[in-house]
């Protein structure tokens, strides 16, 4: 019977995700929730981070939670505020569901 482990790929051959280009990498953030983007990719490295401090990143903003806001670990008002700020004037969508108050509305209307 022929083995089913497989040989690890040298490291040469392994590609180097800082490689891609600017805008793939962008879209595959694009994919990814803002709270997770806020919270942890930015801290991944330079290139990601400077990805995640271009305006174009903030051009939709979606943040929402399970309803239960009680469970949740961080402060949502605060981390829209956030990307709002980000945006830079860019933003064209923005979606939170449970914790929207009217002087977040203000706040985002204001930018």
């Amino acid at each position: 019977m022929a083995s089913t482990s497989r040989t690890p790929l040298p490291i040469e051959t392994i590609p180097n995700w800082l490689d891609l280009p600017m805008d793939v990498m962008a879209t595959i953030l694009h994919r990814v929730r803002t709270i997770d983007v806020l919270m942890n990719v930015q801290s991944v490295c330079s290139a990601w981070r400077r990805l995640c401090k271009d305006p174009a990143m903030w051009r939709v903003i979606d943040i929402h939670s399970s309803g239960a806001l009680f469970d949740m670990l961080y402060d949502l008002e605060s981390m829209c505020r956030h990307a709002v700020d980000r945006s830079e004037g860019h933003l064209v969508e923005v979606n939170f569901e449970y914790f929207g108050t009217d002087e977040l509305l203000h706040y985002i209307a204001e930018r």
